[in-house]
C-alpha cells in the first residue's frame, strides 16, 4: 500500500516507513541508503486529537488492504491519502 501525503506531493511505500504523530503533524521516517532516516511530513492538524482520527483511517485502511489481499478478492486498496482537517471534523 502506498501513504500520500495531505497536499498530494509525496507518495511513499507503507511497508518501509515508520509513521509518527508530533502533537499534530504526522511524520514519516524511511530509511535512506545514507544511513540517516529520511523525515516526510504526511500531514498538518490543529492539534493531536484531529491527527489521531487521520493515524486511525491509515491503520483501518492499511487492514482492509491487508484483508483484500490475503483473501485475493482483486480491487486492492492501493493508496491511502490523508485528509485535510475539515474531513475529519
Amino acid at each position: 500500500m502506498r501513504i500520500i501525503d495531505q497536499w498530494g506531493s509525496s507518495d511513499i511505500p507503507y511497508a518501509s516507513t515508520a509513521i509518527m504523530l508530533d502533537d499534530g503533524n504526522i511524520i514519516a521516517y524511511m530509511p535512506a541508503a545514507t544511513g540517516n532516516n529520511l523525515k516526510v511530513l504526511l500531514a498538518e492538524y490543529s492539534d493531536s486529537h484531529v491527527a489521531r482520527k487521520a493515524m486511525k483511517k491509515l491503520r483501518i485502511a492499511y487492514q482492509r488492504h491487508e484483508n483484500e489481499f490475503e483473501s485475493a478478492i482483486g480491487n486492492l486498496t492501493e493508496y491511502f491519502q490523508f485528509p485535510s482537517e475539515e474531513q475529519l471534523l
